[in-house]
């Protein structure tokens, strides 16, 4: 198996399985990935998943691969209401939610975050494509919702000014229609509280 091959087969894909190389390579022997990681050429994901190590890499990659390594799941949470600028701080994590169960990968190029919400609450994302590589994320009312949903810890007025949300980007309209797919009445009393705050600010 020559590598350069091997590469020009795979690398648009961003991040590959091994059920991606038996689609090319039926009879590929696996002791190959082995050797070209020693060499420094591919590095490891998570089991079954790797990139090549001279792909451009950023926080669009970041989120390509966190979308492909564990699937279903779509960027939100923390990431998404720092890429939608609803929080000041860049996250170190890059936080997804899954109907699967919750998960952490930590990788060379960082560490992956899964938290779970049921089947029927997985919903509320855009597809949006950086660098022909479809990306599914949150749009910033379901992520604030998610967040409200899992970070269960902040409750009262002082602990939602000290999250600092930036507020002006979100559609109430939206935020109330994304809320009644809840059907939960402790995330209803939380988000009019989390906006009462803010109001007051």
């Amino acid at each position: 198996m020559i590598y350069l091959e091997f590469k020009n087969k795979l690398f648009t894909l961003g991040a590959f399985s091994l059920t991606d190389i038996q689609i090319f390579y039926p009879n590929f022997d696996h002791r190959r990935l082995f050797e070209w990681q020693e060499k420094g050429y591919i590095m490891k994901l998570r089991n079954g998943w790797y990139c090549f190590t001279d792909i451009e890499k950023g926080e669009h990659f970041t989120f390509f691969v966190a979308n492909r390594i564990y699937n279903p799941s779509y960027i939100s949470l923390e990431s998404a209401l720092s890429y939608h600028h609803i929080i000041p701080e860049a996250v170190y994590s890059t936080c997804s939610v899954t109907t699967n169960k919750t998960m952490t990968f930590d990788t060379k190029i960082g560490e992956f975050r899964y938290n779970t919400l049921k089947a029927n609450l997985f919903f509320g994302y855009e597809i949006t494509n950086f660098d022909e590589k479809p990306v599914k994320i949150a749009y910033p009312e379901k992520a604030l919702l998610d967040f409200l949903y899992l970070r269960k810890q902040y409750n009262t007025d002082n602990e939602f000014i000290e999250l600092r949300f930036s507020l002006e980007n979100i559609s109430t309209e939206k935020l109330y229609t994304f809320l009644e797919e809840f059907k939960n009445h402790t995330l209803e009393k939380r988000v009019k509280n989390l906006i009462k705050a803010y109001a007051n600010v």
